[in-house]
């Protein structure tokens, strides 16, 4: 977007009432953690779109800006329909300011004025984009996060980004580093929330962005009066599924574009906005495509890799010329971000907090897979991260370490209260070593999921149960799926057949203990949970209703009420099942093995049968039509 087209910025405190935006009161002193009294004659901050995807709050008449002491108002002041902008800035002592640009421009407001409370007078249409009082200061707080799509913690080297590391030298790099998923809606947003990702999921597997009930980064952020913007590649992040949700500044492609925002276009938005907002606390959030497909040949030979469609969906081997491809333009794409980001991370302040990590991997070929979404084998789960914050030296750190870390990492660099529930921890602090990190591929297909603890990981592949589990709106077009089982990764989790070995005994215990707690929380209704369960006899129960909500296991049951029993059964044996059942069932276990819960799982202790409530409300998701019509574009769902 032009610059003189470009938003102006707004860093006002809000509240939310009803799903709303309230500007309550524009009580900007830095550093103020406390949200400022509501003011009953306080007009609303709104949402507007200044060109496709991009997104500024503004201030119409009435506003008030509010300057504890002397300091700063600073914003864009924007006209409707090419008319000429004006308004004035009424003050203490009948002081005022009159702002006028001709017709078409955008004015930039940077006027140093006395403490006191100034009102906006605007006629209709005229707005000042990202308002905002500051103190006049020489230099505020950046905590900056660098995301990029569906890039290897293995393409992250010196070999192909050495500029890009050495301008990170002073960051802390975690080597063990995973994702909670390996796509880009629910692995950001559990970025973007520090919560994981299956407890903010529909029961229909569906996770399209951060629900309304749920506080995201950008959110905490501006709460404690920082400026905050995104500049997003993956035109997938949107506003209408919450991805929006805290940025007073929000750009991301339109949906009707086919190509891809080049890394080094991003970044110069990115920093103009910073260059805008010199001297104000700001979080900025940049999200790069590079690595993700559409891959371009930057060797200028015209290459295009084989369709996502093909390989993706596993419809049939690569070539060994087609898979050279790929893999050679992957590399290329990653070659070409080492210049601009680390430009980018070079201009930044010497004491800015950055994180720079990717929202899952990518597979090149590995036990036959490529992309990413359908598996959740090491080369899609494990990300890299980099991290530059107070109480982190230099170096590589071998801690287990999750996307999860992100937000109260970032938060407690730079001095933010970190709210209770987030489940990860703040790297600058200790990290349990035995910690349990999850990974899970949902929505786009049959749940899969892994669960690593000290060196053992252990992977979950299972199968859609037609006519039985919930349908999710989102359908991967995997043609010829991924074998089913429960295995052990040995000695490390690639998708080879020959490193997968059947998981028995106590690593089959702790595996369904996970599964419990982290499956378990899916769907509302009576928990049922299988562990090394022969084929016959069948499960039973007496119960008012035989249907079954939702069955997540390697092989279809059979379900039939005998005798006024609700009957069990699979065509072999099931080491790990979860099934579903609604709660006007009321089933009461039949047979010896049972062990029960409440509203969590009991301790699960080796083979039997267990059952517990979920009484976990649904997260509530977000309009949707548009992001699916989009992952259908691309290919990626039916």
């Amino acid at each position: 977007m032009p610059s003189s087209h470009r938003p102006g910025r707004f860093a006002a405190r809000r509240h939310r009432l009803g799903g709303s935006i309230l500007l309550a009161s524009l009580l900007l002193g830095l550093g103020c953690r406390e949200h400022p009294p509501a003011r009953p004659h306080a007009s609303p901050a709104t949402r507007l779109e200044t060109a496709p995807g991009e997104y500024v709050d503004t201030l119409a008449d009435g506003a008030e800006i509010v300057l504890p002491q002397d300091g700063r108002i600073r914003g864009r002041l924007l006209g409707r329909d090419g008319a000429a902008p004006r308004a004035t800035l009424h003050g203490p002592a009948g002081a005022r300011h009159d702002l006028q640009a001709p017709a078409g421009a955008v004015l930039a407001v940077d006027l140093t004025l006395p403490a006191g409370t100034w009102r906006l007078a605007a006629p209709p249409g005229v707005s000042l984009a990202e308002g905002r009082g500051t103190e006049d200061r020489r230099r505020g707080r950046q905590v900056v996060l660098v995301v990029v799509d569906a890039l290897r913690d293995d393409h992250l080297s010196v070999a192909t980004t050495p500029q890009l590391l050495a301008a990170l030298s002073g960051a802390r790099r975690f080597a063990d580093t995973r994702a909670e998923a390996t796509w880009t809606l629910p692995s950001m947003t559990s970025l973007m929330t520090g919560r994981p990702a299956l407890s903010l999921t529909a029961p229909d597997g569906a996770l399209i962005g951060p629900p309304a009930s749920v506080v995201t980064l950008a959110e905490l952020y501006r709460q404690a009066g920082f400026a905050t913007a995104a500049f997003v590649g993956n035109a997938t992040l949107r506003e209408v599924n919450g991805f929006g949700r805290g940025f007073a500044h929000f750009e991301t492609p339109a949906l009707t574009d086919p190509g891809k925002i080049d890394v080094a276009e991003l970044v110069r938005r990115a920093r103009g906005w910073l260059d805008d907002h010199r001297g104000e606390d700001c979080f900025l959030v940049v999200h790069a495509m590079e690595t993700h497909e559409p891959l371009r040949d930057h060797a200028g030979a015209g290459r295009q890799v084989v369709s996502n469609q093909v390989l993706a969906s596993r419809e049939r081997p690569a070539t060994a010329v087609e898979a050279q491809v790929f893999r050679d333009l992957y590399t290329l794409e990653a070659i070409h971000l080492d210049a601009p980001l680390a430009q980018f991370f070079t201009s930044l302040d010497a004491d800015a907090i950055v994180a720079m990590t990717a929202d899952h991997g990518e597979m090149l070929g590995e036990g036959g897979s490529w992309g990413h979404g359908m598996t959740v084998f090491d080369s899609v789960a494990r990300v890299p991260l980099l991290v530059r914050a107070p109480g982190l030296a230099p170096g590589v750190d071998t801690r287990p370490a999750s996307l999860l870390d992100v937000a109260p990492t970032l938060l407690a660099g730079a001095g933010v209260a970190v709210p209770a529930g987030l489940s990860g921890f703040d790297l600058a602090r200790a990290v349990p070593a035995d910690r349990r990190r999850s990974t899970s591929s949902f929505s786009a297909g049959p749940l899969r999921w892994t669960s690593t603890r000290e060196g053992r990981t252990g992977l979950v592949h299972l199968v859609a149960q037609p006519g039985i589990g919930a349908q999710s709106a989102v359908r991967l077009l995997e043609l010829h799926p991924l074998p089913a089982g429960v295995w052990e990764c040995v000695p490390t989790c690639d998708g080879e057949s020959q490193h997968l070995r059947p998981a028995t005994g106590p690593l089959l215990t702790e595996l369904a203990a996970a599964f419990a707690t982290d499956v378990g929380q899916l769907t509302p209704g009576i928990q049922l949970l299988a562990v090394d369960r022969p084929a016959t006899p069948p499960i039973e129960l007496s119960a008012v209703s035989a249907e079954l909500a939702a069955a997540y296991a390697t092989a279809v049951p059979e379900a039939k009420i005998v005798d006024s029993r609700l009957q069990i059964r699979w065509p072999e044996a099931q080491p790990l099942a979860l099934l579903v059942l609604p709660f006007t069932a009321r089933p009461s276990p039949l047979g010896p093995g049972w062990q029960s819960g409440r509203d969590t799982p009991p301790a699960i202790t080796g083979p039997g049968l267990y059952l517990w409530r979920n009484s976990r409300p649904p997260a509530i998701q977000h309009a949707q039509d548009e992001i699916l019509g989009r992952l259908r574009a691309l290919g990626y769902i039916r």
